[in-house]
């Protein structure tokens, strides 16, 4: 492993990091501890985040990641009708060809991505360059052949987060049917992991082994012009019954839904391509 005095070049493809961070851990990743994994392995002379800051929830890091000594690669994706094109990877490999070039004193490179696509210029630099490479990205989300590429892997495990109580799911799912025309699956997952401090990815595995067992059901809905998928408990179910008791028995309100019975609220459940 690199000395203390070593010089390190640290590449930050800040869009992976930041969304594999927050669907894993429901919080966005600190630049602070970012730069204090790279700082393990020597002295950091260049340190640079890529990604579409035109995008506000990408925007509103560019703060921390500054007062973390990090530059700010902005990259705007191109729209093409329905396409998005992003162009952040092709600037970060740029930037990591052209600092091999132009540094020949720094031996280490650290990349801070998940993505496989960077697999082969990582196999080179470790290979053909003879640079110590290392991968540092979100647990669950490093690709294999990344995996095999580096000289060393490092995953970011995130803040201590609550475990997701089936239960708790329940309780909340209708919570949420009583005060919503329908629970659309990805808001139910974004405000529970942010109430709690609970993983996002635990609770889209509790909701899909709800589904699986019976205890809820999926239907699509449509909501200002868009499809959206939604979760509804199957109230008839013992399980969902003894969870919630009386509660369970009791009649969800609201404005009735398009395709409903007039007097009721339930969303007419479609197939789910």
């Amino acid at each position: 492993m690199p000395g203390s005095s070593e010089k390190v070049a640290v590449f930050i493809d800040f869009e992976n990091i930041q969304y594999s961070y927050h669907n894993h851990f429901g919080v966005s990743p600190d630049p602070q501890e970012l730069i204090r994994m790279a700082q393990r392995y020597g002295n950091i002379v260049h340190a640079k985040a890529f990604a579409d800051f035109q995008q506000p929830h990408l925007r509103k890091m560019m703060g921390q990641l500054r007062t973390a000594s990090i530059e700010c690669s902005d990259v705007p994706a191109e729209v093409r009708g329905t396409r998005i094109k992003d162009y952040a990877d092709f600037a970060m490999l740029e930037d990591i060809y052209q600092t091999y070039l132009d540094r020949d004193d720094i031996k280490t490179f650290v990349l801070m991505t998940g993505d496989g696509h960077f697999a082969s210029t990582v196999a080179k630099l470790r290979v053909r360059f003879q640079l110590h490479v290392v991968i540092v990205g979100v647990k669950g989300s490093v690709s294999q052949e990344l995996r095999a590429s580096a000289t060393v892997v490092h995953e970011l495990e995130g803040p201590a987060t609550r475990p997701v109580r089936e239960d708790e799911v329940i309780r909340a799912l209708a919570t949420g049917e009583k005060s919503l025309p329908f629970v659309g699956v990805s808001q139910f997952v974004k405000y529970f992991s942010e109430a709690g401090a609970r993983s996002p990815s635990e609770i889209h595995k509790v909701i899909d082994r709800l589904m699986t067992e019976g205890l809820a059901e999926e239907f699509i809905r449509d909501h200002n012009g868009y499809r959206t998928r939604a979760i509804k408990l199957v109230r008839t179910h013992p399980k969902v019954s003894e969870v919630l008791g009386e509660q369970g028995q009791e009649t969800v309100t609201g404005e009735p839904a398009t395709g409903t019975t007039p007097g009721t609220s339930t969303p007419p459940i479609a197939p789910v391509a």
